[in-house]
């Protein structure tokens, strides 16, 4: 079945119609996009202008004609917004509007589910193309015109991820004055990402990277005409060959560019910067070659819906702990008892299945929580859940979109001291249904850091037997359990308030 996904960016909106059989392929289709300056409006005046709304009007309009040709209605119809749209003070009338002229309804994704939607349509088309990617040192990048978007991978783990506001619509104005001299435009942007590699330099050296992925079409431009097509949707760029392309390029106005590469003048302007990004990047690692997948975020969202198979799930899955580990080692967090307590917490989740009724996503917001409930100590142990609170609420773990973190990081508040209260301002901004989730798997982290009280990992394994409001838990331990049973008695209040169940150790 033909389905389209449609991806409201900084300097266009794009659309892309494709089929995604079973078996992984995709066949793209229909191609469409139309030049809006969203990106213009909102990094200069933090809003859309009535103008720019009305040409997204219109561009969603035509798109729409061009449906109705393939028989796709709105409900088959996905719709994302990036940066720009994230960013503007007026996006709430900017969806409202478009849901009332078109119907369809525009779902603003946060850096982190970009991030997301990246990985999976750069997996999907290298994959095939460069054996032993899924276990090698790499770095994900993709610069957009409002955001760029970084990845990095220990031996096919996710270790760190981060959205960086840098794009050559949010950067127009600055770069403008240097366009023209090729020397201090790399200076400023060298001086620009500085922060950032040494952020990638201290999750894992870029000097052991070797496998250098560029998404975006920038990029993909550059290598239709520099590099050379390995796979139906991957491409590799010899690093020397986009090294002279981009030298090619610099001497060129704005308006050579556009006759000389046949693209719109709002790209243009920025494929120069963008370009020389990539290269400060790359010239960190050890990568000799750039990995340019063919495959867009739009690609990303119909292969996130298509593949719903449990190999699939669970890969993202392991990448998300994998992310939440990188963050916990971070803070000095990760240690015996925050692997003993996340293995109980689980335990305690699979056993209150029927009492809770949550599901796969939520045991796997409670294994992020759980592995960073102790982030805090590295602040200050007294307080240390607030700390960590604060501290998960303003990380970003690949996998968990805004909404999630939130919920995690209300997790991690409540897993010692106070309960969940209306007073507390960062519970108080959840809606209800978060609040509910906090609410139980908070119950569960304090019985589990409870169980584990003393460090040791002195009960090793549990069942459990209830009644009308208890729950006994029938322990495999060793040594003294006095700490545990005080901690238990003290920290279960939450469980009795939120599932009507005291909680005893037998």
């Amino acid at each position: 079945m033909a389905r389209a996904v449609i991806d409201i960016g900084s300097s266009a909106i794009r659309m892309v119609v494709a089929e995604v059989a079973a078996t992984g392929s995709i066949r793209i289709l229909d191609r469409a996009d139309r030049p809006v300056p969203l990106g213009h409006d909102v990094f200069s005046s933090g809003t859309a202008s009535r103008t720019t709304i009305g040409a997204s009007l219109e561009a969603l309009a035509s798109f729409q004609e061009l449906l109705r040709g393939w028989g796709i209605g709105s409900k088959e119809t996905a719709v994302i917004a990036t940066s720009a749209l994230r960013e503007a003070k007026n996006r709430d009338t900017f969806v409202d509007r478009v849901a009332l002229r078109t119907g369809l309804d525009v779902r603003v994704i946060d850096g982190v589910e970009e991030n997301r939607l990246t990985y999976l349509s750069a997996v999907h088309a290298i994959k095939a193309a460069i054996p032993g990617f899924a276990r090698s040192n790499s770095l994900i990048m993709q610069v957009g015109t409002g955001s760029t978007e970084f990845m990095l991978l220990r031996r096919g783990k996710m270790a760190f991820v981060h959205s960086l506001k840098l794009g050559s619509a949010r950067m127009e104005g600055m770069l403008r004055p240097v366009h023209s001299d090729p020397e201090r435009l790399r200076r400023v942007l060298s001086e620009t990402v500085a922060p950032t590699r040494e952020a990638l330099s201290h999750e894992q050296p870029l000097k052991h990277i070797r496998r250098f992925v560029a998404a975006g079409g920038v990029i993909r431009l550059a290598a239709s005409r520099s590099g050379r097509r390995i796979a139906e949707y991957c491409s590799l760029i010899e690093r020397p060959a986009l090294q002279a392309l981009i030298r090619r390029l610099q001497p060129l106005r704005v308006e050579e560019l556009v006759h000389r590469l046949e693209i719109p003048y709002e790209d243009a302007e920025g494929i120069l910067p963008d370009l020389i990004v990539y290269d400060l990047f790359l010239q960190s690692t050890a990568a000799q070659q750039v990995i340019v997948p063919e495959l867009s975020i739009r690609e990303g969202v119909l292969l996130s819906t298509a593949f719903d198979d449990e190999r699939s799930r669970r890969e993202f899955e392991l990448q998300t702990i994998a992310s939440a580990l990188s963050v916990a080692r971070k803070y000095h967090a990760e240690d015996p008892h925050v692997r003993h307590v996340t293995k109980l917490a689980l335990r305690l989740f699979d056993l209150l299945a029927e009492d809770h009724g949550l599901g796969r996503r939520e045991r796997l917001l409670l294994h992020v929580a759980a592995l960073l409930h102790e982030v805090g100590k590295l602040i200050k142990a007294s307080g240390h859940h607030r700390h960590g609170a604060y501290i998960v609420a303003n990380s970003e773990v690949f996998g968990i979109d805004e909404r999630d973190t939130a919920v995690v990081a209300n997790v991690v508040r409540y897993h010692r001291r106070a309960l969940p209260q209306m007073s507390h301002p960062m519970y108080a901004g959840l809606s209800r249904r978060q609040r509910l989730v906090v609410n139980k798997l908070a119950a569960i982290l304090r019985v589990a850091d409870a169980l584990d009280v003393s460090h040791l990992g002195r009960i090793d394994r549990f069942d459990a037997e209830r009644s009308t409001d208890l729950l006994r838990l029938k322990c495999g331990y060793h040594g003294d359990l006095s700490l545990e049973r005080m901690a238990l008695a003290r920290k279960s209040d939450l469980m009795d308030q939120v599932f009507g169940l005291r909680v005893e150790l037998s």
